[in-house]
């Protein structure tokens, strides 16, 4: 919770909410097969990582890798 919506990960795929009860998948990396396994808010940006990968996001809803954002 970065204090406006809720993520939560599973293996291939990131979810968003801003209750916490209903949930939409904003992301896969299925076909990527990577998986993953950590995620994290400070400052309103949501980070995710697993598997090499490492995405970051400030609404929970759009993903990018950190190479896309600086």
């Amino acid at each position: 919770f970065n204090g406006t919506a809720f993520v939560a990960i599973s293996a291939w795929y990131i979810y968003y909410s801003t209750d916490g009860v209903k949930w939409k998948q904003v992301h896969s990396s299925e076909g990527d097969r990577e998986t993953f396994n950590t995620i994290t808010a400070h400052n309103k940006t949501f980070v995710v990582g697993g598997d090499g990968e490492l995405l970051c996001s400030s609404d929970g809803i759009n993903w990018s890798s950190p190479s896309d954002i600086i």
